[in-house]
């Protein structure tokens, strides 16, 4: 992968459409498959304003993101390198993820984490948060 790359990422959820525009917060995370309880790298961030549901988000993937994975142990093979995507919907747009904003449902959702680079496609269900507040790291 030699060039900057496209994601499509789909944010999948029953047809909404959105009083105000919500702000959504996705992050790739790339780490190394060969560490035990490492943390992983934000490799790229993305906020994106958000209408209406289910919507695809066109993600820009920077070339050969397994270099920038820092673990703290030298480079990354790109045989070696995992990736996933987090993400929170903030529909209010206070800044936390609240019990009305939208996360991952890993019930629903195709997969987790990638293998070597980021997928072409990638949908994500989304579901209401249901939980008391925390920041959204950007």
């Amino acid at each position: 992968m030699g060039n900057t790359q496209g994601t499509t990422l789909t944010l999948a959820h029953e047809p909404l459409t959105l009083d105000e525009p919500a702000t959504a917060h996705i992050t790739l995370w790339g780490y190394d498959s060969r560490l035990a309880d490492a943390s992983a790298t934000a490799i790229r961030r993305y906020t994106l304003e958000v209408t209406a549901l289910p919507v695809d988000l066109e993600l820009d993937i920077p070339a050969n993101p397994h270099s920038l994975i820092d673990q703290g142990v030298g480079p990354v093979a790109r045989e070696d390198a995992g990736f996933y995507f987090s993400l929170v919907v903030d529909v209010d747009r206070d800044g936390q993820q609240c019990e009305k904003d939208l996360v991952q449902d890993f019930d629903r959702s195709d997969f987790t984490s990638f293998d070597e680079e980021p997928p072409q496609t990638y949908k994500v269900f989304v579901k209401e948060y249901g939980s008391s507040c925390t920041p959204i790291d950007d």
